[in-house]
């Protein structure tokens, strides 16, 4: 049997150690788990909050109630609750004060001292493997046949799951009423995840007091047409009270031993990918092929910064290939708005929500300016690609190289919700809402390789419609429905890529565009994801925006992705 003693320091005075029996059963029961629990445990010591929380909750005939921390003296303290007692952490010593220590100020024992009586869990052997082996099991089994509604998706969702500023409640909804948003989950339709990796493994206390287990995981997520893709996951057992993010606490936390996902926690997404192009370009006007340039090689990289949950109105990025200090990027719900940005570069009426934020141009060549020389709402904001293009091969792989991108290369996203957009160094004294980081795992394949391999390299593709009829579509805005076939994977190292989407984009003059200035303009871009395995697919097209007077470019495009953030494209452009 455990015994437990109350241990006071070698240079405690006599007069603090005459407690009173009532203080004494308290650092008892503080004290009470100091002997090793396991030999294969690595207890997890709480910070000063979570012992206060803790023992607001546990010890509440002494600590009754809910105070604030309290800096000074080099204490982190609070008190007086209504019984008079204090508690507070010097360093990492443990102190508590009031009627039952005599008024005396007494140290019973440290944090790591502890560790196992506020966070027993930590102390035992870990059965994370387990745990996460028989969630993933579930995630397999939804997986099984295709998806049809959010009812077998939100069991595995903690309520306070975000990922990349997607609520469980925003991924339901759109599960429910988005053909796509099904569509683009089943590609994981057969779908199997192995290897789990525990990254890490944290036991923590809530505000209050209650205890929640966070566990970081790497596994493989195997597809049913072979592709791999690695996954890391946030996962969460026990309460998730006190979830918090740069834009507030999670108002519906959730209580369960089951492991949920949690999400990624971050407020937007980020991610910096590379794209390889292969282009062939039509006249709008008849669907004839170009005269000149009619085939195309491109490489190219994409700043994606999106915000469906519309936190944020404006970012910074920062990183290898970027022009000076950094790009600053707007959201295109105010590009679509704002007043500031009628009738300028990028003042499309008909943005998404969850359309990507578009970098800040410069007047003279119409690249990106420097965030801190960036003048946004004079000069406008229209894409978030930087790419080199030209009809030889070669030609795109000298110029792409000048570029400075490096594969691995890390990049700070600084996000504001401010008004920094509006004035030229507007975000130099203001504070990031969040800041994130993140990679481009790869660079563009080689456009003279991708070239010289022919057949063998670049995929093929065919479309229900000839370029003739698709042209006529655009310049109608007609609905319709276009049939795609994969004829050919794209193979990039000797590696075939799947395919994951067919698109269709049209943009075009509105009724307040004039002669001078194309600006509010109008666009939509339909897409639809393969069923895995699949070599057609059928993207239905709903007739195009009202506000759209006069299309003036289209495109129909294949995507073929390696699922970590590179893809090749296959591209048809009408101009």
């Amino acid at each position: 049997m455990k015994k437990c003693f109350l241990v006071f320091p070698h240079n405690v005075s006599a007069a603090s150690r005459r407690v009173s029996p009532v203080m004494r059963r308290t650092g008892v029961a503080l004290l009470c788990a100091l002997m090793p629990w396991a030999a294969a445990a690595a207890p997890q010591p709480p910070t000063a909050t979570e012992l206060m929380d803790w023992a607001q909750a546990q010890l509440s005939a002494y600590f009754p109630g809910v105070q604030p921390d309290v800096a000074g003296d080099g204490f982190v303290f609070r008190g007086p609750y209504p019984t008079g007692h204090f508690m507070g952490v010097a360093g990492t010593t443990v102190y508590v004060m009031g009627p039952a220590t005599g008024g005396q100020l007494l140290p019973v024992g440290t944090l790591d001292d502890l560790a196992c009586a506020v966070k027993p869990a930590s102390c035992q052997p870990s059965d994370a493997v387990n745990l996460v082996n028989a969630y993933l099991a579930r995630v397999d089994a939804m997986h099984a046949t295709d998806i049809t509604s959010s009812a077998v998706v939100q069991p595995l969702l903690d309520a306070c799951y975000l990922n990349s500023g997607m609520s469980r409640t925003a991924e339901m909804t759109g599960l429910d009423n988005s053909a796509s948003a099904r569509a683009s989950l089943n590609r994981k339709r057969g779908s199997s995840r192995r290897n789990a990796e525990i990254l890490a493994e944290r036991h923590m206390i809530n505000p209050d007091g209650s205890a929640r287990r966070e566990i970081d995981v790497r596994y493989e997520l195997v597809y049913a047409d072979g592709a791999v893709q690695t996954t890391t996951e946030r996962l969460i057992q026990g309460s998730s009270a006190g979830t918090k993010t740069a834009v507030g606490a999670c108002a519906t936390p959730q209580v369960s031993q089951e492991l949920r996902s949690l999400g990624n926690q971050r407020i937007v997404g980020t991610s910096v990918t590379s794209i390889s192009f292969l282009l062939d370009r039509y006249k709008l006007v008849d669907g004839t092929p170009l005269t000149t340039a009619a085939r195309q090689y491109r490489s190219e990289i994409r700043f994606n910064i999106l915000d469906p949950g519309g936190h944020a109105t404006y970012a910074t990025i920062s990183g290898p290939g970027i022009v000076g200090s950094a790009y600053k990027m707007v959201s295109p719900r105010l590009l679509r708005s704002a007043p500031e940005f009628v009738g300028k570069i990028g003042n499309f009426v008909d943005w998404s929500d969850t359309d990507t934020f578009k970098a800040c141009r410069n007047p003279t060549d119409s690249n990106y300016a420097d965030a801190a020389v960036a003048d946004c709402t004079t000069n406008g904001a229209a894409s978030n690609v930087w790419r080199a293009t030209n009809t030889t091969p070669a030609t795109v792989d000298a110029s792409f190289a000048t570029y400075g991108f490096q594969a691995g290369g890390q990049y700070t996203i600084k996000v504001y919700n401010d008004d920094g957009w509006k004035t030229v160094n507007g975000q130099a004294n203001k504070t990031p809402l969040a800041t994130y980081t993140t990679r481009l795992n790869r660079l563009p394949a080689s456009a003279a390789e991708l070239a010289a391999m022919g057949t063998s390299a670049y995929p093929s593709s065919s479309f229900s419609k000839t370029p003739v009829e698709i042209a006529a579509m655009v310049r109608a805005k007609a609905a319709g429905s276009l049939g795609a076939t994969e004829v050919r994977k794209a193979m990039v190292s000797s590696a075939s890529l799947p395919w994951t989407n067919v698109y269709y984009f049209v943009q075009g003059a509105t009724a307040a565009s004039t002669a001078s200035n194309f600006y509010p303009a109008s666009r939509f871009n339909p897409g639809i994801t393969p069923a895995v395995g699949a070599t057609t697919t059928t993207l239905d097209i709903s007739a195009g925006p009202a506000a759209m007077t006069l299309p003036t470019y289209g495109e129909v495009g294949m995507v073929w992705d390696d699922l970590s953030g590179f893809s090749v494209r296959g591209v048809l452009t009408f101009e």
